[in-house]
């Protein structure tokens, strides 16, 4: 009887497809702390960087997922750790590339 070969990945997105990016963006801050006018208007915007998977890149967003699970009764991926960013704050998009490296020692990070 001939064995079924196990299928390594069980999601709907081909895995090719994942584009891995980081994203630099200006993220609004608030506080709920006492400020004068002159603090208020030389307070800085906190520029941060995001990576995970580009799921949308469109005149109105840019949306990322960072882990994907699993599917769900009709059989589309299942993605946490989204971010939805509007495109106004986004300053740019660098596209990283996939290491060839593996690391399958179990004992995480490095050679």
């Amino acid at each position: 009887m001939k064995k079924e070969k196990k299928k390594e990945w069980v999601f709907d997105i081909n895995p090719d497809k994942l584009i891995p990016v980081e994203v630099e963006w200006a993220d609004a801050h608030s506080s709920m702390e006492d400020a004068t006018i002159t603090e208020l208007e030389n307070m800085g915007i906190l520029i941060t960087k995001s990576v995970g998977y580009l799921m949308a890149n469109n005149k109105e967003k840019v949306v990322l997922a960072s882990m994907l699970y699993g599917t769900n009764a009709l059989d589309e991926t299942i993605m946490k750790h989204y971010q939805v960013i509007p495109k106004g704050m986004v300053r740019k998009i660098i596209y990283l590339k996939r290491s060839s490296q593996t690391n399958d020692s179990g004992k995480g990070g490095g050679k």
